[in-house]
């Protein structure tokens, strides 16, 4: 592929993106060799599918609207979209997504969501997989 031709396809995948076609943006991401932003944008667009066919998720198109403003870098955007619907469940799942934990605790103990002791569970695992136990023992004590 062309230089030109790869700066049209990326023109083409950003204007595909800021009008909601996800589809052609998934393609043009795809045909550039983006695969991280091609198979985000592929569960994105899975979601706007089962949105709009009535699924368990009928009527949350702001879910969908949620991936999008954080695939733009729009964190806040993306954490009050969820806000407005009262999905704390969604926030928290964001930020695991992101891997902030830290801010998916805060948030699950601040709206008093049944799984913050899980969530402290989890992470801690998480630290232990990944060769982080100093953040551990730093964060929340977890030192024997």
């Amino acid at each position: 592929m062309n230089s030109e031709t790869e700066f049209i396809r990326s023109q083409l995948g950003d204007m595909a993106l800021e009008h909601n076609e996800i589809l052609y943006a998934e393609r043009c991401y795809t045909a550039l060799g983006h695969a991280s932003k091609s198979q985000y944008l592929q569960k994105v667009n899975k979601l706007k599918k089962m949105v709009l066919q009535g699924s368990e998720y009928e009527g949350a198109d702001y879910l969908v609207r949620a991936k999008l403003a954080l695939l733009h870098h729009e964190w806040k955007v993306a954490k009050a979209i969820l806000l407005q619907h009262d999905c704390i469940s969604g926030i928290i799942q964001l930020c695991i997504e992101c891997y902030r934990w830290k801010e998916a605790i805060s948030v699950s103990e601040n709206h008093h969501h049944p799984d913050s002791q899980l969530l402290h569970q989890r992470y801690s695992e998480w630290l232990l997989r990944t060769s982080q136990v100093h953040s551990t023992c730093v964060w929340d004590s977890f030192c024997m």
